[in-house]
């Protein structure tokens, strides 16, 4: 039985192992991005056009809004509703992209979505707030209504909430004339 305990290691190797355990942890800990500054980070990249918004990137936005409202106020400025990522006079182009839209109030809130010169019609643009879709479907170039009513916003109708718009298709205006394509999203009447 002596031979036995004679191999158990002491007292002061496991304190050894655990506070170098500890220090690792800690380390890790101290090494992972805080959420504000990964928003902050995220909305500059988005700013600059750099890159796509990953999925994640989105999932700590989002908490940093439901947190901290003021970094969507901030980036919605007087707007109720604006893209994250860049846009041509308000119009954007891409497959997916992402919205800030203001708190929809006890009221709700009434948005228009705008489609034009879509590579062929009917197209289908999804606008997607906490996982559910609402689809639409244009015909051709034109303004559809979506109401937000405040039971639907995420995170409760006095804060602003991050939401997703899917288009199918490509935009392009015919003959090049210099008109804006692809889909836009207001708080304005058609």
């Amino acid at each position: 039985m002596r031979a036995w305990r004679k191999n158990l290691p002491g007292g002061g190797f496991l304190l050894l192992v655990a506070s170098w355990g500890g220090l690792a942890a800690f380390l890790a800990w101290g090494l992972v991005e805080p959420d504000l500054d990964r928003s902050w980070r995220v909305l500059h990249e988005a700013d600059r056009g750099a890159g796509m918004i990953s999925p994640e990137d989105v999932r700590v936005l989002d908490r940093s809004i439901a947190l901290h409202p003021e970094v969507a106020r901030d980036r919605l400025g007087d707007a109720r509703v604006k893209f994250l990522g860049r846009t041509t006079g308000g119009w954007s182009d891409a497959a997916s992209s992402y919205l800030v839209i203001g708190p929809p109030g006890a009221d709700g809130l009434r948005l228009q979505v705008e489609c034009r010169c879509a590579s062929r019609y009917p197209t289908t643009v999804l606008l997607e707030i906490e996982g559910a879709p609402r689809r639409l479907t244009f015909e051709g170039d034109g303004v559809q209504p979506v109401e937000i009513r405040p039971e639907a916003a995420p995170h409760g109708p006095d804060r602003p909430f991050l939401a997703r718009l899917v288009s199918e298709g490509v935009f392009g205006c015919a003959g090049g004339d210099g008109a804006e394509a692809g889909v836009r999203v207001s708080t304005g009447k058609p």
